[in-house]
């Protein structure tokens, strides 16, 4: 695992830098190392130091005349040169998957920031005077002036969002940079700056998409599993080689430790399992890079989660004398409550609400009710409506008008950079490979957010797809209903290794006082039965959740118990 950490204060009394350098970079060294990676690399100044744990060809450190920089994706010395030119504008001139921590000495100030998709994560934590900074939370929590309190209401919003949306972390006080965000601190404050933000064609740019998404992408891939007969041809006409592996329970089990080790947050996307082995397929055959899809199903509005927000509704589309003489007094008059109509009118209902509605009455975290899945104890310390209200505030925010595109900028500002991009990276940095991401290359992102909506919604995606398929002369991809899940749920019935660990991890989790001890007994013994697919998902989040838990406790960074919350240690 790579990542890079440091401070700046302007505190005259100041920790010896190289003991809490080194404790702070510790996790940047738990996991098996690149082929090629060197050891940990440090430098400090009068006001700050930092520490930068990755291979030379994927980042660099620079001290020169005071200035102190470790640097992902962009050369150090370039963006010193930028600094000096344009100060914290210079975030608008850089391109690419990037991730900086900049201290300058003479003027006192610091910059840090990431890209436009947030691709490698940046978080911080003021401590008095002193700007602290990190790439991961653990590495940041291991600083002596950070606090190791867990947030409860970030539980609550793992558990509801399936990921902690940013800014916020799982630990009080610690902070993450948003897409396109960085934080300049100068004159003794922090400013928090969005550099950029998509901004959305609501009209047909390019006439032949399919070949505007060839010319951003230099292969498309399709990301769609659609059976291995399909998967091989399409390889053959690429020039690709195929490889498979067949996944069963007892891997499962011993990949859930692997990523409970490997991520920084919990894990909440169940396809980190077979990430994980790709990755090891991957470097097996001496590969050192891992390229994945991400990106492709969010950035074209095949997301799974927000896609039904994008849907025009049909309903109104009918004219309005037959559904205010006709439809409309035979589902919500006198006769409402006959069995035939109830079905319809409650589709009707759900078509007619407004899009972040009809996400709520998805939730289903929501349609439990809360009380019935958390203890009264710990809701009185989150506010339940938060994690909607901090998505209906980003849908609005949107440089967006179609349902649609405002919808992809949910995903690219919340699932992506917080829970499937986390994932997959752990993923790799468990297997030894690093993480590439090809679709969430500024120019796929651009060309996406030229993208006529139209091509975003219904068939669209897969008609764009199938085309520049045939461009590059591989077959057109078979239709599918959805995303294809992981069977988390059909090997929680069908393995016993896997059951007894969920069952375990979730009877403690229990003891832990967040949630109920009945909810948990009713989804394993009941809902989970019902529809393994839904309930899968959700035993999954309950077990990563426990496994991230039980490891800060291991590692000697179990958090700090608020004396009112009772929520961490297990009783």
């Amino acid at each position: 695992m790579s990542g890079l950490c440091g401070w700046i204060s302007t505190e005259l009394r100041r920790e010896p830098a190289a003991m809490a350098l080194a404790d702070m970079a510790a996790p940047f060294n738990g996991s098996q190392p690149f082929k090629g990676a060197q050891p940990l690399r440090s430098a400090c100044h009068s006001l700050g130091a930092m520490a930068l744990a990755a291979a030379p060809a994927e980042a660099g450190l620079y001290q020169q005349d005071g200035l102190l920089i470790a640097s992902f994706g962009v050369p150090a010395e370039a963006l010193a040169r930028l600094w000096r030119a344009h100060g914290a504008r210079a975030c608008t001139a850089l391109a690419g998957h990037f991730a900086f921590a900049l201290l300058d000495e003479r003027c006192a100030e610091a910059l840090l920031a990431v890209d436009r998709c947030a691709t490698r994560p940046l978080f911080y934590q003021m401590a008095g005077r002193s700007l602290l900074f990190a790439s991961s939370m653990e590495a940041l929590a291991r600083h002596p002036g950070a606090g190791r309190e867990l947030d409860p209401q970030a539980l609550f919003d793992y558990l509801y969002l399936h990921a902690v949306h940013g800014p916020r972390t799982m630990f009080a006080g610690q902070r993450r940079l948003a897409p396109g965000e960085c934080l300049h601190l100068h004159g003794g404050r922090v400013e928090r700056i969005r550099y950029w933000r998509m901004r959305y064609t609501e009209h047909a740019v390019d006439p032949v998409p399919h070949t505007a998404l060839l010319d951003a992408l230099s292969l498309a891939l399709d990301c769609t599993p659609h059976g291995s007969a399909m998967a091989h041809a399409a390889a053959r006409r690429i020039g690709s080689r195929h490889r498979e592996q067949i996944i069963d329970g007892a891997d499962v089990a011993d990949a859930i430790a692997v990523l409970a080790q490997a991520a920084d947050a919990p894990c909440g996307d169940p396809a980190a399992v077979a990430m994980l082995f790709a990755g090891r397929m991957a470097r097996a055959d001496g590969l050192e890079r891992l390229h994945g899809a991400l990106g492709a199903v969010q950035l074209f509005g095949r997301g799974r989660r927000y896609a039904g927000l994008a849907q025009a509704n049909r309903y109104e589309r009918l004219p309005g004398a037959l559904r205010q003489l006709l439809i409309e007094p035979l589902l919500f008059g006198p006769g409402a409550r006959l069995p035939l109509l109830e079905g319809l009118r409650t589709r009707i209902e759900h078509a007619m609400a407004p899009p972040l509605a009809r996400l709520r009455r998805r939730n289903a975290l929501l349609s439990h009710g809360t009380a019935n899945v958390f203890e009264p104890a710990f809701l009185e310390l989150v506010d339940p409506d938060a994690p909607a209200g901090a998505q209906e505030e980003a849908w609005w925010l949107a440089q967006a008008r179609s349902a649609v595109n405002r919808a992809v900028d949910l995903e690219l500002q919340g699932d992506l950079p917080c829970r499937i991009v986390p994932a997959f990276a752990a993923a790799c940095a468990a297997a030894g490979v690093q993480a590439g991401l090809p679709y969430l290359d500024d120019a796929v992102v651009a060309m996406a957010a030229r993208l006529a909506p139209r091509h975003k919604s219904g068939n669209g995606p897969q008609h764009l797809f199938a085309k520049a398929l045939r461009e590059v002369g591989a077959p057109a991809p078979a239709p599918v209903a959805g995303a294809v899940a992981l069977p988390f749920g059909r090997w929680l019935l069908g393995d016993a290794r896997v059951r007894a660990l969920a069952c375990d991890s979730l009877s403690t989790l229990a003891k832990r006082r967040i949630l109920r001890r009945e909810f948990i007994d009713l989804l394993l013994a009941r809902r989970l039965p019902q529809d393994p697919t839904a309930h899968g998902q959700t035993v999954w989040r309950l077990l990563m959740l426990e496994q991230w838990l039980a490891r800060g406790r291991r590692d000697g960074l179990a958090a700090e118990a608020r004396a009112d919350a009772l929520v961490l240690m297990p009783g």
